[in-house]
């Protein structure tokens, strides 16, 4: 299962539209084409507040500049003052809600020690945004230049972001110099708490060699390079891939045998450029699993697709903030048994046909056949 997730994650991280995925920063309007948002950044130069906010326009290459990350609760603080910034129409609530973003501001500068700031001109700043001239429903997110650089032109920042990301897995188990359980490659150093997919080693009916939290890297032991393709991988199956059905969600996965890396990349790439081409077509699904499916029929119609080499695997899922409950794993579907599904349930709808579209006339009311 993990091993698969690494297959597809591996491939897709080659591809420079899913890069971003790979990264434990992320794109705030990962919806939205350039230039359609607006960066407001404050300037500061040789420790001195500019007395003006400058814009310039969102854009995607530029994701790994700007250091967003999507924070929990309403509390939350990003490593770096990077946030969205809105602007409601009414002057009070835009006004509240410029306070807000001050504060986490203030917040994350504060817990994460930057000292690019203080806190005279965190009062100065909200004094600025208060002033600024900005235009309600659009799309802006507010972050700073240090000596006209953003925070993810400074190796210092962008490492406070690997390190967070990464740090769960390793701080309570790692060893160095061992095999990845992924890669099946030597590691000069391995972790032990990976939860990608719902595997886990936190509950002690999980936990081997004694139930020895430090130890448990010897019941699956995965190298940092690994863990980032399967974190990117996770990160397309939650905003790519993803499908609503009765409450829970799910997502299909390509799974190949014995098939070299060219030919698990084009089929990879393939395989993406149909959820793409179908973005805007995907409605009506929450109540059924192949209603509207077209990337069923898009499997069982795409040569590449279908081949014998590849299976498929559908995953069951509900997601608790960051974390992901495997509820169902079906594995191994070849495309042959997507066809069946198909076929039957066109059967169905013939056989129902008459019984579904027939017209049935309201109490007192004569039929108008």
């Amino acid at each position: 299962m993990i091993k698969s997730m690494y297959v597809f994650g591996k491939a897709l991280s080659k591809q420079p539209e899913y890069e971003e995925f790979f990264e434990p920063w992320e794109n705030p309007f990962p919806k939205l084409k350039d230039e359609t948002a607006t960066v407001v950044y404050a300037q500061i130069n040789n420790d001195k507040l500019e007395e003006e906010l400058r814009t310039t326009d969102f854009k995607q290459a530029d994701i790994g500049k700007y250091l967003y990350r999507r924070v929990q609760g309403s509390n939350g603080t990003n490593l770096v003052p990077t946030f969205f910034l809105i602007a409601p129409a009414k002057e009070e609530e835009r006004k509240d809600a410029i306070r807000k973003l001050t504060k986490k501001i203030a917040a994350s500068v504060s817990n994460h020690k930057h000292n690019f700031l203080k806190g005279t001109q965190i009062l100065e700043l909200e004094k600025l945004l208060l002033a600024k001239q900005l235009t309600p429903k659009n799309n802006y997110i507010f972050t700073i230049k240090i000596n006209d650089k953003f925070f993810g032109e400074y190796p210092e920042y962008r490492d406070l972001f690997y390190k967070d990301a990464y740090q769960k897995y390793s701080k309570d188990s790692a060893a160095a110099d061992k095999i990845c359980a992924v890669t099946y490659e030597p590691a000069t150093e391995v972790w032990g708490r990976i939860d990608t997919l719902g595997f886990t080693v936190e509950k002690i009916a999980f936990s081997r060699n004694g139930f020895d939290t430090s130890q448990s890297y010897k019941m699956f032991p995965v190298s940092p390079g690994a863990v980032k393709v399967l974190e990117g991988a996770r990160r397309v199956a939650f905003n790519k891939l993803s499908y609503g059905f009765y409450g829970m969600s799910y997502f299909v996965m390509p799974r190949f045998i014995a098939v070299d890396e060219d030919t698990v990349e084009r089929v990879v790439k393939r395989y993406m450029r149909n959820f793409d081409e179908e973005a805007g077509t995907l409605d009506g699904q929450s109540k059924s699993l192949i209603n509207n499916e077209r990337i069923i029929q898009k499997i069982i119609e795409n040569k590449e697709l279908s081949d014998n080499s590849i299976y498929y695997d559908i995953f069951f899922y509900q997601k608790n903030n960051s974390q992901l409950l495997l509820k169902l794993h079906l594995s191994d579907l070849l495309p042959s048994r997507f066809r069946e599904i198909i076929e039957a349930k066109e059967q169905v709808e013939r056989f129902y046909y008459p019984l579904t579209t027939a017209y049935y006339p309201a109490k007192g009311k004569s039929c108008k056949c």
